[in-house]
């Protein structure tokens, strides 16, 4: 059995690239709204064109712990070859620390942490501050590499402390996270996103998407999605299960998601 939630998280950057800042590295995390009782994901954004390439970093996201629930921290398309990734609650927010053994965030601007947030369904109206504190980044060497870190704003609903337009908040790039909980017994949740298409962020409509589910032998075990979808942030929740609705057994799995062009692998590993 499966369940599906799409949780449109409405975004909007705000690197300050080409407002004085275009000449240092910058972390900064974006602009959200979404509705109380939402998923939303919000993402911390590193411009590291002006340095070079960025080794590791440590940092700590603050807000407010009566109005958010944060349900997973993952790594995205630029931090994805990163070795250690690690995150853990504070009494301000969460901490996230990563670094890479021979492997580094390659100069560029975008996101680099994706925060997968859960609303209050009794959250109040207005605009909440995010903050970026205890910052460190450091090259593959080691050295701290000078940087300027800006928070950003959580409007509820949207519309409230924001001025994006819908369009430009959907997904730039395919996501494909880590399923949590891992190891599971026997439900995990995997998340995705499909993005709006070009630079100039063109919405091209549904495209088929098709995510599956396969043992360490490479035989398909089920099917979650295979259907045409819109651009935006997606959830779907295996139970373990094959296609006849068979308990799976306890070992190493693998989801595939493929869409167009695009196809990601992940690992996961069923207990009981």
């Amino acid at each position: 059995m499966r369940r599906r939630t799409v949780a449109v998280a409405l975004l909007s950057m705000t690197l300050w690239c080409g407002s004085g800042h275009a000449q240092e590295t910058v972390l900064a995390i974006e602009d959200v709204c979404a509705s109380a009782g939402e998923t939303a994901l919000l993402r911390v954004n590193l411009d590291n064109n002006a340095l070079g390439e960025v080794g590791g970093a440590e940092m700590t996201i603050g807000f407010n712990k009566n109005v958010f629930a944060v349900l997973d921290v993952d790594k995205t398309y630029r931090s994805e070859w990163i070795d250690i990734f690690d995150h853990n609650d504070v009494p301000e927010g969460i901490k996230v620390a990563f670094g890479g053994f021979g492997h580094a965030i390659e100069p560029g601007t975008g996101p680099i942490i994706d925060v997968i947030v859960e609303i209050d369904p009794d959250a109040p109206d207005g605009t909440y501050d995010w903050t970026l504190s205890e910052t460190i980044l450091v090259d593959p060497l080691g050295d701290e590499i000078p940087h300027t870190a800006y928070g950003g704003t959580f409007g509820i609903p949207c519309g409230v402390g924001t001025n994006s337009d819908a369009q430009d908040l959907l997904p730039s790039h395919h996501v494909l996270s880590q399923n949590r909980p891992n190891p599971f017994n026997p439900i995990t949740t995997i998340r995705y996103a499909l993005p709006v298409s070009g630079e100039r962020r063109v919405l091209t409509g549904p495209i088929h998407t098709i995510l599956k589910i396969y043992n360490i032998l490479g035989q398909e075990v089920t099917t979650l999605v295979d259907e045409a979808q819109e651009p935006g942030y997606y959830a779907i929740t295996w139970d373990g299960r094959d296609t006849l609705g068979r308990q799976a057994a306890t070992g190493v799995y693998y989801y595939r998601l493929t869409v167009a062009d695009f196809t990601h692998t992940k690992r996961m590993v069923l207990l009981k």
